[in-house]
């Protein structure tokens, strides 16, 4: 079945995801309001099957599992969450990774059996502040199962990845 030459999609597109060349796409973004993330399961000829929206920081993150669930991070109340979602659009499995309150996901990798994040100095949204923090916390990658349990957490020289004449990295 070919790709249907233009559809459109709600607001802003971050990702795209497929099991499979003949469809459907999980399209992962954000609609009017930049701090809702909205993942959008279309066919190929860019019918909508369903679509959910979550809280989000106006960056948000996905990636999909082999088995067609798609993993989202989001804030919540108690800190970060990782949402499976699957096929069908209903929920799956979640993992509330172990984070400081003022961290957020800066990015995810997913494996068989957990995940690797790299935690980076939350948001003010996230933080829940007006103002600009008196510490901030420094970056950490750390590796959990798929329960969220951490089973090790190491921090990130900075240093080692500045250069002279690199003005942004992201």
């Amino acid at each position: 079945m070919p790709l249907s030459s233009r559809f459109t999609m709600p607001g802003q597109v971050r990702a795209v995801a497929t099991s499979d060349p003949s469809g459907p796409l999980t399209v992962t973004g954000y609609g009017p309001n930049p701090l809702a993330t909205v993942i959008t399961r279309v066919d190929l000829s860019g019918k909508v099957e369903w679509q959910r929206t979550y809280p989000g920081t106006g960056k948000p993150q996905s990636r999909l599992a082999t088995g067609g669930a798609l993993w989202l991070a989001y804030p919540d109340r108690d800190g970060q969450l990782l949402e499976g979602v699957l096929p069908d659009g209903s929920t799956g499995p979640t993992a509330h990774p172990e984070c400081r309150a003022d961290e957020e996901i800066g990015a995810f990798v997913l494996l068989d059996d957990g995940f690797v994040i790299s935690w980076v100095s939350g948001s003010r949204m996230v933080r829940r502040e007006r103002s600009r923090p008196s510490s901030v916390p420094g970056p950490r990658v750390a590796r959990y199962t798929r329960e969220g349990e951490c089973l090790w957490s190491t921090p990130i020289a900075l240093g080692a990845v500045s250069f002279p004449g690199v003005v942004e990295m992201g």
